[in-house]
C-alpha cells in the first residue's frame, strides 16, 4: 500500500523479509527498505532510476499482468441496457471518480461542447461523485444527459459494456492501470496523455508495447484535438481498432504464460544475487 492510508509499512520497514519487492500495490517508489520495485523501460525510463529507491525489474513488455483465461459471460447485453444512444458516438471512462480533476473534466466538457451526438459513459463511484459530477457540467453548460453513469459490475460482467464503447478518455496525471489492461484487452483504444510519473505512464507503457503510438499525447491540448477529430471521423477510429485488435494476437502484452515465466526468471535472477550476497542491482529481461 506504500504510503496510503492504513498501510503497514513498519512491517517492511522491519525486514519481514530479507528481499522485499514492490510490486502492483503502490504505484511509485516506497523507500529503502524495498529492493526492487517491478516495472517496464517505458514505465521507469534510464533518465527517472534516479528518483526510485528501488533496483528495478524490467519486465520485456508492460509491467501490468494479465489474465488471459478470463471467462466473459455474454449476457447479450443492449444498449438499452446501459442507457446508451443507439446512434451516439460513446466515449467512456471507468476509472474511479478520484482520479477525475478539474483540469482533465474541463477538458471533457470542451469535447462534448465541440461535437455531435456524443456521449460521455462513466463509472459511478459514488452517488456524491455522480451529483458533483452533473452540477459541473450544468456550470459549464452541458446538457448532464449526455453524461451516462455504469454502476460497479462484477467482474465478469464488467468487459460487456465495453462492445458499445468507441474511445475510452484516460485520466491524467493519474493514468487508468488494471482498467487500461481491461480496455484494450476488450478491443477498446484508450487516448492517454504521458506525463513523468510512474502513475501517469501505465496506460501509455501498454499503448507502446501496442504499437499505437498514435494514442500517446503529450499535452492536454493534443489530446483534446485528438478526442474531437475521431468523433467524426469513423474510418480512423476503425483502423485504430484494428490495429489494436492485431497487436493483440500479434504480441505478447496479454499472454499471461509467457509474462509469468518472465517474472520467475526475474525472481531466480534476484535471488542468486542474493545467494552470492551482492547488492540488489537492476534487473534488465529480454
Amino acid at each position: 500500500m506504500g504510503h496510503t492510508a492504513e498501510n503497514r509499512a513498519n512491517i517492511f520497514i522491519n525486514k519481514l523479509s530479507p528481499i522485499q519487492i514492490n510490486f502492483l500495490g503502490y504505484a511509485g517508489t516506497i523507500g529503502t527498505y524495498v529492493d526492487y520495485i517491478v516495472a517496464d523501460k517505458y514505465l521507469i525510463p534510464k533518465e527517472n532510476q534516479k528518483f526510485y529507491y528501488e533496483k528495478i525489474i524490467y519486465m520485456p513488455n508492460c509491467y501490468l499482468p494479465h489474465d488471459s483465461e478470463r471467462k466473459i459471460k455474454n449476457e447479450n447485453y443492449t444498449r438499452k441496457k446501459f442507457n446508451l444512444p443507439e446512434s451516439h458516438f460513446v466515449y467512456c471512462c471507468f476509472n474511479s471518480a478520484y482520479k477525475i480533476n478539474p483540469p482533465i473534466f474541463n477538458c471533457w466538457m470542451r469535447i462534448l461542447k465541440k461535437t455531435k451526438n456524443t456521449v460521455l459513459f462513466l463509472l459511478e463511484s459514488n452517488k456524491i461523485s455522480r451529483e458533483n459530477i452533473i452540477n459541473e457540467a450544468y456550470k459549464r453548460n452541458i446538457d448532464p444527459s449526455r453524461i451516462i453513469f455504469s454502476s460497479f459490475l462484477p467482474y465478469k460482467d464488467r468487459f460487456e459494456r465495453f462492445k458499445f464503447c468507441d474511445l475510452f478518455l484516460d485520466t491524467f496525471p493519474y493514468s487508468a492501470h488494471v482498467t487500461a489492461n481491461e480496455t484494450l484487452s476488450s478491443g477498446v483504444p484508450i487516448l492517454s496523455i504521458a506525463g513523468n510519473s510512474f502513475q501517469s505512464r501505465v496506460s501509455s507503457s501498454l499503448l507502446q508495447n501496442l504499437g499505437l503510438l498514435e494514442l500517446i499525447k503529450s499535452n492536454i491540448e493534443d489530446y483534446e484535438n485528438f478526442a474531437i477529430d475521431i468523433a467524426s471521423n469513423p474510418q480512423k477510429l476503425q483502423e485504430i481498432k484494428k490495429k489494436l485488435i492485431k497487436a493483440i494476437e500479434e504480441t505478447n502484452v496479454f499472454n499471461t504464460k509467457i509474462y509469468t515465466k518472465n517474472l520467475e526468471n526475474a525472481y531466480k535472477k534476484i535471488y542468486e544475487n542474493f545467494k552470492n550476497n551482492l547488492s540488489p542491482e537492476n534487473i534488465y529481461l529480454n
